[in-house]
């Protein structure tokens, strides 16, 4: 009789443990924002609004991001790049675009921790204000391990996500953020 009331606590804090690990996991690594994709880029319409369900607003709070209202900035992840490949550290990308629908954008990298990647020239992220355009308007941003000339944002060791802020974007891209020309993230090469 004592064997089985063993057995039935064990699986109970097996089941415990399980659960609340795949339950974090999920909530870590925004296994799906549950709303729209545009190439490599994920977002929701949720985000920022009161629509959102329990589940959105816990990997929100459990990531730390505060989400403002979808008037004032649309979110866009990526954990891929354009080919569907997860990024990794590994590699190295270039990130190539026209500058975004709304008055202000900023792309930043962060390590699998959800922080910023430590460097000792300070490169976190690139935005409207900092990124070389050139004569067309276009821009491109190299992402590496080792500091690069130009536009350039350091990568950690293993996996990591980029963000895409977009603050004050236009009416047209908050009514429908799958029409949003986004950048493409492009693998130049592993080690």
């Amino acid at each position: 009789m004592r064997s089985k009331g063993w057995r039935i606590v064990a699986a109970v804090l097996i089941a415990l443990v399980v659960g609340v690990g795949s339950g974090l996991a999920r909530l870590r690594w925004f296994v799906s924002l549950g709303g729209v994709d545009v190439g490599p880029w994920q977002t929701s319409t949720a985000i920022g609004s009161s629509s959102a369900d329990a589940l959105l607003r816990a990997a929100i709070a459990v990531n730390a991001i505060l989400a403002m209202n979808r008037d004032e900035a649309v979110y866009f992840i990526a954990r891929d790049d354009s080919a569907g490949k997860p990024l990794d550290g590994a590699c190295r990308y270039r990130v190539s675009g026209t500058d975004p629908e709304a008055r202000w954008w900023s792309l930043t990298v962060y390590g699998s921790d959800r922080f910023l990647v430590p460097n000792p020239q300070h490169r976190y992220s690139e935005s409207l204000d900092s990124v070389h355009h050139d004569s067309n308007g276009h821009f491109d941003i190299t992402l590496a391990r080792q500091p690069q000339d130009g536009n350039w944002i350091a990568l950690p060791d293993g996996r990591f996500l980029l963000t895409l802020r977009l603050y004050n974007p236009s009416p047209a891209l908050v009514a429908d953020p799958s029409r949003a020309q986004l950048p493409t993230i492009v693998a130049e090469g592993c080690r």
